[in-house]
C-alpha cells in the first residue's frame, strides 16, 4: 500500500528549499558557463547537459524533506531567480512544472519513489531547460524575442533557429529526459552511499 506525506512545510522546510534552490542555480550555472563560446554548436545539449549534473541535487531534496509542496516551491523559487536576472517569463512556466512534478511525485512513497523522482525531474528538465528557451519565441515572436535578448543577440539568433527545427525540439527533449534519468541513477547512488548510509536522510 502506498503512503504519501501530507505533512505540512514548516520553517525549516523553507530554509532548505531555498539553499538547495542556490546551490541548484550555481552548479547550472558552473555547468553551462564553459559551453557559452561553443553554443552555435552546443545549444541543443546545454540543457541535457545542465539536467545530469543537477539531477542528485533535486533527488537531494526530495528525498530530504519529502513533503508535499518540496518541488513546487522549489521550482517557483528558481523562477524568481531567473526573474530577477531579466527572465520574467520563466516564472509561470516554474509554477506550471512544480505543479505538473507535485502530481507526479504525490503518486510515490513519501516522495522517496525513484522512478518518480526520476519522471518528475525529466518533466522538470524539459519545462525548465528546453521550454523556456522555445516557447518565448513561439509566444513572442522572433523579432521580439530578440528586442528582449538584445544584450546577447548572437546566442537568442542560435536558439531561434533552433526553435524553427521540430526536428532539433525533438532531439532536445529526447536527449535532455535521458540524461535526467541517468542523473537520477546518480543521484541515487550518491544517496545510499553518502547519506541513506550515514543515517543523513532516512530511507522510509
Amino acid at each position: 500500500m502506498k503512503h504519501t506525506n501530507t505533512q505540512k512545510l514548516k520553517g525549516k522546510d523553507f530554509v532548505t528549499v531555498g539553499i538547495f534552490t542556490v546551490i541548484f542555480m550555481v552548479v547550472y550555472m558552473v555547468v553551462s558557463m564553459p559551453f557559452m563560446p561553443f553554443i552555435a554548436v552546443m545549444f541543443p545539449l546545454i540543457g541535457s547537459i545542465c539536467a545530469l549534473f543537477t539531477a542528485p541535487i533535486y533527488m537531494l531534496l526530495t528525498y530530504k524533506v519529502a513533503k508535499r509542496g518540496t518541488v513546487l516551491l522549489f521550482a517557483a523559487a528558481s523562477g524568481l531567480l531567473y526573474v530577477f536576472m531579466g527572465y520574467f517569463y520563466i516564472l509561470p512556466i516554474g509554477i506550471v512544472a512544480g505543479i505538473v512534478c507535485e502530481i507526479i511525485l504525490r503518486k510515490g512513497e513519501y516522495y522517496r519513489s525513484f522512478w518518480h523522482n526520476a519522471a518528475s525531474y525529466s518533466v522538470f528538465s524539459v519545462l525548465m531547460f528546453v521550454s523556456t528557451t522555445y516557447i518565448p519565441i513561439y509566444v513572442f515572436g522572433p523579432e521580439y524575442y530578440l528586442q528582449i535578448s538584445s544584450n546577447n543577440v548572437e546566442s537568442a539568433l542560435i536558439q531561434i533557429q533552433f526553435a524553427q527545427s521540430p526536428l532539433w525540439v525533438i532531439a532536445a527533449v529526447v536527449v535532455t529526459v535521458v540524461a535526467s534519468i541517468i542523473g537520477s541513477l546518480i543521484g541515487r547512488k550518491l544517496l545510499r552511499k553518502h547519506f541513506i548510509k550515514a543515517g543523513l536522510i532516512s530511507a522510509q
